[in-house]
């Protein structure tokens, strides 16, 4: 038997909400401190069409 799957947070705006409902979650705070003490340029484009 497999184990269950999580679902994808698709348009999901809240953090409460990926945690209550069990979906998907990966935690990139590593990479962000890793980014900010190493990196040089910074670019978050924006996700949201114009």
């Amino acid at each position: 038997m497999s184990p269950a799957r999580h679902k994808l947070p698709i348009g999901i705006q809240t953090f409460a909400q990926i945690m209550s409902e069990d979906y998907y979650y990966v935690d990139k705070t590593r990479f962000a401190h890793r980014l900010i003490e190493h990196g040089k340029y910074y670019s978050f484009p924006n996700s949201d069409p114009p």
